[in-house]
């Protein structure tokens, strides 16, 4: 088979012919439909987002669609010739208080325990074939023929619907979403109404990304920030006649501000999950977080279960992943798809199929 291989001397990538991958106990082998590029995917594999690498060459990519080759000892329910979503994220299947976790084809490593399980599970997914573990794979049966390169928006949205299940959305609250206009964000304004949100409040700056956005359900409120924290924050109040109940900020490494607007938003008993890349401290009054009895969490990723969930939700008709829009390269053009995916925004996705 064909596969992208990251050169640990160089930190060049080449298309390699490796032989086809064979699956181990609890693990399946997948022929590839399609996998997604991050918008950052390049920065990951020059160093410049700072990840370590493993010291040997390794193929990186972390999600995909496709079909299951192969079945290794110990997997009780896959099948082969069975369609199935592959996700990165793993972590060890140990009785500790805290676990090791990776993201496959990822390459962030973060202490001894992830660096071993990384080492074992270190490639991912541009190739032809991947042997993938199976508790990282869910069948996808229930959406029919779907195009891989559109079931791939499961990926997209995973993410931010483990941030709305951290804090608890409830059917009928109200939601607001920092960071509307970015890849992961526009995920969490698809997924808030699915989960029974009464109205999503679309925050972000790209005003026709919003916009876009409002057009999908007549509950979407796209609100463009002002740049004015304190202006933001009553324009805010205002769009949710009062505060609103749960909180996404899902904003890349920008400013702080915006965060700071919406959490000064929040209803007293109001929760926020904090999924953003911003790097900057946030600087709010303690005192304030007390006396309006917030919750403020921290989210990294989702539940092993949230894909299948999406599933559900999406074959009874609550989800619409055809919203999402998807770019498909030629595996052999990575390079290309990796340039086209640093300019995504709202719905986009960029995926390569072999």
């Amino acid at each position: 088979m064909q596969a992208w291989q990251l050169n640990p001397d160089t930190r060049s990538l080449e298309l390699a012919d490796l032989p086809d991958p064979v699956a181990r106990r609890g693990a399946v082998t997948v022929r590839v439909e399609a996998a997604m590029v991050l918008s950052y995917m390049a920065e990951v594999l020059t160093g410049a987002r700072g990840e370590s690498h493993p010291e040997r060459a390794f193929v990186p990519g972390t999600n995909a669609v496709g079909t299951i080759t192969g079945i290794g000892d110990g997997i009780y329910h896959l099948q082969v010739g069975q369609r199935v979503s592959l996700h990165p994220h793993m972590v060890a299947r140990e009785r500790v208080r805290t676990p090791a976790q990776i993201l496959m084809g990822h390459v962030a490593r973060n202490g001894p325990a992830a660096e071993s399980l990384q080492d074992d599970w270190v490639d991912g997914a541009f190739a032809e074939q991947v042997e993938w573990p199976a508790a990282q794979v869910t069948p996808i049966d229930a959406l029919g023929d779907l195009p891989a390169a559109q079931a791939l928006a499961l990926a997209k949205l995973v993410v931010p619907y483990g941030g709305l299940l951290r804090v608890g959305l409830q059917a009928g609250e109200c939601v607001a979403v920092n960071g509307a206009s970015g890849f992961y964000g526009a995920g969490g304004v698809l997924v808030a109404p699915a989960l029974g949100a009464s109205s999503v409040i679309a925050v972000g700056r790209n005003a026709a990304a919003l916009q876009t956005l409002a057009a999908l359900d007549n509950r979407v409120v796209p609100f463009a920030l002002s740049g004015d924290g304190e202006a933001d924050t009553e324009g805010l109040r205002a769009a949710s006649q009062g505060g609103v109940d749960v909180a996404l900020d899902i904003v890349g490494a920008a400013s702080a501000a915006s965060t700071i607007s919406v959490m000064r938003s929040l209803h007293r008993g109001g929760r926020m999950a904090m999924m953003g890349s911003c790097a900057e401290p946030l600087t709010i009054n303690f005192a304030e977080i007390l006396i309006n009895d917030w919750l403020i969490a921290g989210q990294f990723m989702y539940p092993e279960s949230a894909v299948a969930q999406l599933v559900r939700l999406t074959a009874a008709g609550q989800l619409n992943l055809l919203a999402c829009q998807p770019r498909s390269f030629p595996l052999a053009q990575l390079e290309a798809a990796m340039t086209h995916a640093t300019t995504m925004k709202g719905l986009d996705l960029t995926a390569v199929v072999p």
